[in-house]
């Protein structure tokens, strides 16, 4: 009969241990439904409230009791003891898993908001700076239709080109934007050198284009896997702002672009010793439609796409400007060669 009392006296000792043991669960579950952990000494006295209770029902059942019957209801208990425990952990699980669910939802809702907010204000400015252009195109047309004179009316036609321009780079800047904002990144060979002399060549147009010097260092030749679409955009922006706020007041303007490839990224450094930015606008340069000058005749996309862009490829961007002295723009791209998961295509 001793060894009947001892083999009970272990099986409840067993179960007030396992309630004891999902006190201690409990800690993890408050802390998941409050956002605040207890203290050490807390969760020791609801171990302690735990293990008593526990203990004391359990031996009230069965130790004190000489009965076979009695035995019976101590099994119950610790059977009821462990599935308590079980109960205890996977409400713990479900717990985990919902309060993983709601930062999700809370990160995803952050962003909705962000674009949101930038939705209203990208239609508010698209209005605008779609109208504008249009309007002035229809008063030169205007006042070309009066006009006799050959050079009034080749002055007229060259504003009207240059309006015609604006809403083109602007619809342009739509698109590039839409773009990365919708497609998935791809990965392709980059051929920074042929890439680059392309972009000049198609900005070769541009006012004073040709009196900027232009000196390209792309160092060592590796292969370099990236979005070869985003890559150009991001390329295209830089330079054709580089381009067309260029100081004229001097004799070498010029445009240097050293690219220094490694196994993990590109480290890329564009810079100029044109205009400048005022150290007022540095902060606010990539955001959208912010022009950091009167003169700037774009919609203020340029910078922000650039910055999207940077974004889409999980690299980073930093500028340092001065007034008169110049800008220079570092930008970090990952590598994706290491990554790839199929064989990339080739851009020319």
């Amino acid at each position: 009969m001793d060894s009947i009392n001892i083999f009970r006296a272990i099986m409840f000792l067993t179960g007030a241990i396992i309630l004891a043991c999902a006190s201690f669960q409990i800690r993890s579950i408050l802390r998941l439904v409050t956002g605040k952990s207890l203290t050490n000494w807390t969760i020791l006295m609801v171990m302690i409230y735990f293990f008593l209770v526990g203990y004391i029902a359990m031996l009230s059942l069965g130790v004190m009791a000489l009965t076979y019957v009695h035995t019976l209801f101590g099994i119950i208990a610790l059977s009821g003891a462990i599935f308590v425990y079980l109960v205890v952990i996977f409400a713990r699980l479900d717990l985990k898993k919902m309060a993983e669910t709601s930062k999700l939802l809370e990160i995803k809702n952050q962003e909705f908001t962000k674009i949101n907010a930038e939705l209203d204000q990208f239609v508010y400015s698209t209005a605008h700076d779609l109208r504008a252009p249009l309007a002035s195109i229809m008063g030169l047309l205007n006042l070309v239709e009066p006009e006799s004179k050959q050079e009034s009316v080749n002055v007229y036609l060259n504003l009207i080109r240059d309006s015609a321009n604006q809403l083109d780079q602007f619809i342009n800047d739509i698109t590039d934007h839409l773009r990365n904002a919708r497609l998935d990144v791809q990965r392709d060979k980059i051929d920074f050198h042929g890439m680059i002399d392309q972009i000049l060549e198609d900005l070769k147009f541009l006012p004073l284009a040709d009196k900027i010097e232009k000196i390209i260092t792309v160092e060592p030749n590796i292969l370099f896997i990236s979005d070869f679409n985003r890559i150009r955009v991001l390329f295209q922006n830089l330079i054709s702002n580089a381009i067309r706020y260029q100081n004229s007041h001097i004799d070498n303007p010029f445009l240097k672009i050293n690219i220094e490839l490694q196994d993990d990224k590109a480290l890329i450094d564009i810079s100029d010793n044109g205009k400048g930015i005022e150290q007022q606008h540095i902060d606010k340069v990539f955001e959208m439609f912010y022009r950091a000058s009167h003169q700037s005749k774009g919609a203020g996309l340029g910078l922000y796409i650039v910055k999207e862009i940077v974004n889409k490829l999980e690299g980073n961007i930093t500028v340092e400007s001065s007034i008169d002295v110049g800008t220079k723009f570092t930008i970090s791209i990952p590598n994706l060669n290491n990554s790839m998961g199929h064989s990339a295509s080739t851009n020319h």
